[in-house]
């Protein structure tokens, strides 16, 4: 289930709490140090994560939708699994199920559920 979402939400990220240097305090963003951009991020449970999709250029392994730039501006690229795995900006990494598990948790999906192959 997790591949099949992680190739339609384009790249869901995941920071730890320990980036609180990074989280604006009123603004709930974080800036990409390597091109500048910021981002906004959303805490849900005790997790923060991306309220938005990555849009950092490669040099491979990166692509917008239909080829048009002006979707990257506004959704953000898709990437490979490979290059997902590591353009994650400093801090913040793909969450392992265990993380989509609290996440689904926390939002109200019935534990029993939660192991569910398969759309939800």
């Amino acid at each position: 289930m997790k591949t099949i979402i992680f190739s339609f939400m384009v790249l869901v990220l995941f920071g730890t709490t320990n980036l609180w240097a990074q989280v604006g305090p009123v603004e709930n963003t974080i800036t990409d140090n390597r091109d500048g951009k910021a981002y906004q991020i959303v805490k849900i449970g005790d997790q923060w994560w991306m309220a938005e999709n990555l849009n950092f250029e490669t040099s491979g392994g990166s692509w917008c939708y239909d080829d048009d730039p002006l979707i990257c501006n506004k959704f953000g690229k898709l990437y490979d699994w490979k290059t997902a795995i590591d353009v994650c900006p400093s801090g913040w990494h793909l969450p392992s199920d265990v993380e989509w598990k609290n996440l689904e948790k926390t939002i109200g999906i019935a534990k029993e559920h939660l192991d569910i192959m398969g759309w939800q």
